[in-house]
């Protein structure tokens, strides 16, 4: 991997990039590629670091990868702590209900996005991979 794929930890050892495959429903991918959602809510703690690569597998599409982005800032916590990075006030509302009941939640910033002219089918990339529940890493 070239050095764009890797980053130094404090210790100075260099830390992989890594490659993350993250179920989504149709309508928040393309909520993502237009820009208007900045931030994935996820009821769990997730641990992802920023700068790795997110490939976006749109659930209801026969399978398939349609596009990726970077993660940005990753935010842990109490559900209103995690919602309160949603800066529209009715989408955080959405977001407050959807993480009703949870114990910790995440928040992972999207940067860098990128939308694939041609998406690919996930069993054609990793033959041997099912479409996770919510997020695999790779």
């Amino acid at each position: 991997m070239g050095r764009e794929g890797t980053k130094r930890s404090m210790s100075g050892r260099q830390k992989s990039t890594r490659r993350i495959l993250l179920s989504l429903k149709p309508c928040f991918a393309e909520q993502i590629y237009s820009g208007k959602k900045t931030y994935e809510f996820r009821r769990v703690r997730c641990h992802f670091r920023t700068g790795d690569i997110v490939y976006i597998y749109e659930t209801g599409t026969g399978g398939a990868i349609t596009g990726e982005f970077r993660v940005g800032e990753v935010f842990s916590g109490k559900p209103s702590e995690v919602a309160s990075k949603e800066m529209n006030p009715v989408a955080r509302q959405d977001v407050l209900r959807y993480l009703s009941g949870c114990k910790s939640a995440s928040a992972i910033g999207i940067t860098k996005v990128k939308r694939w002219a041609r998406p690919t089918i996930l069993e054609r990339a990793y033959p041997t991979l099912r479409p996770p529940q919510s997020y695999q890493f790779l």
